[in-house]
């Protein structure tokens, strides 16, 4: 099996948070999401493989890759980078609800970063909500429960953070079947037809 790793852009939002943010953050905060950023980026599984066992003549793998967009519901400064290095960190985007933290944080956001923050939230594949505020604001969470519950299409799940966000319910499952009897035996056959 052959482990994620964290995608390159990861020592990129590290850096910038450890030098401020730009996001008007207490140093309690900017810590607390640097750790936070540091354990996402020793955690993630975005790229993982693992060889499946299956019938002779057949190669299976079971590989781990991004989700897409995640909707990033945060309400705070902090909550938003939070769901930033949870997204980052599993190569998905975020589509921003808070149209004003939105534009602080594209403004405040190295170029590099950039591209994780555009994401069309119709198109969301999962919600990304803070423990905190969803603590604090029951009443705004059963709200976005019927919503996502009335929309039509597939289920799109809701995650709230629980000392952080799970990583790996931020991925996809991709299974790959190659039947290497069918072409010999020989599975490089397979890929000279692509």
């Amino acid at each position: 099996a052959a482990a994620g790793q964290s995608p390159p852009d990861m020592r990129e939002l590290i850096d910038w948070l450890q030098q401020g943010a730009g996001m008007q953050l207490g140093p309690i905060d900017r810590e607390y999401l640097r750790l936070r950023a540091e354990r996402y980026a020793q955690h993630s599984l975005v790229g993982a493989r693992v060889r499946l066992h299956g019938y002779v003549g057949e190669s299976n793998e079971l590989r781990l890759r991004p989700r897409g967009v995640l909707r990033a519901t945060a309400r705070s400064p902090r909550a938003l980078l939070e769901q930033l290095a949870a997204a980052v960190a599993t190569g998905n985007r975020i589509a921003i609800d808070d149209a004003p933290l939105a534009e602080s944080l594209r403004a405040a956001l190295p170029l590099a970063l950039c591209p994780y923050c555009r994401g069309d939230s119709e198109a969301s594949a999962a919600v990304l909500v803070d423990q905190i505020e969803a603590t604090l604001n029951p009443e705004w969470l059963a709200g976005l429960r019927r919503e996502l519950a009335q929309r039509e299409g597939p289920i799109v799940p809701l995650f709230v953070s629980d000392d952080g966000y799970a990583l790996e319910q931020l991925l996809a499952e991709q299974t790959v079947t190659i039947n290497t009897a069918a072409v010999g035996g020989d599975p490089q056959l397979l890929s000279l037809a692509d």
